[in-house]
């Protein structure tokens, strides 16, 4: 039988190791073929357009779809602006769009 305060004081010595395990193991699940999925044709491709099109016009408050301004998607912009410098850093791929989301 095992002994649980035997279990409880392994755990609360232990528990940043633990903690960093089970984080890798959960990003490793998270970021596991991230790129090999085709991109959904709703809100994902449509961030990554939003976000595209915020580069391309240089407004980066007013979110842009097929050069007009985006009323579907009302959310505010902070959103876009990270999927933008994940572009700026990783370039235009679909690694890119989904790395905020993976986060």
């Amino acid at each position: 039988m095992i002994n649980e305060e035997k279990i409880k004081s392994y755990i609360e010595n232990h528990y940043v190791i633990i903690f960093c395990i089970l984080t890798l193991v959960l990003s490793i699940f998270c970021f596991i073929k991230i790129w090999a999925l085709p991109v959904i044709n709703y809100d994902e491709a449509r961030h990554g357009v939003n976000a595209y099109e915020m580069i391309k016009n240089k407004n980066y408050i007013v979110n842009y779809f097929n050069e007009n301004p985006d009323y579907w998607n009302l959310k505010p912009p902070i959103s876009y602006w990270v999927i933008i410098i994940c572009y700026k850093i990783f370039g235009y791929n679909i690694f890119s769009l989904r790395l905020y989301s993976a986060v």
